[in-house]
């Protein structure tokens, strides 16, 4: 029963993480300016999901990794605008 919460909660973090970002990306889209976007964190982000891919390799944590790089992903048109 643990288990199984524990992983519902892990799936439910791993969604919510990735779609968190899709708003930004919407409003930086319409209005064709990420000027209101913290370059900082975008960085600070994008090194947390590298560093949690390079633990989810050796761990063969899937999930994880799936999920780092789908965030990775969504992260990289904020970075090209």
């Amino acid at each position: 029963m643990l288990l199984e919460f524990t992983s519902f909660c892990g799936v439910v973090a791993n969604i919510t993480s990735n779609v968190a970002f899709v708003p930004q990306i919407i409003k930086s889209y319409r209005r064709k300016s990420v000027d209101d976007v913290s370059i900082g964190i975008l960085f600070i982000l994008f090194f947390t999901q590298i560093c949690w891919i390079i633990y989810a390799i050796p761990v063969n944590a899937t999930k994880l990794l799936i999920s780092c790089a789908i965030e990775i992903f969504l992260l990289a048109p904020i970075f090209i605008m």
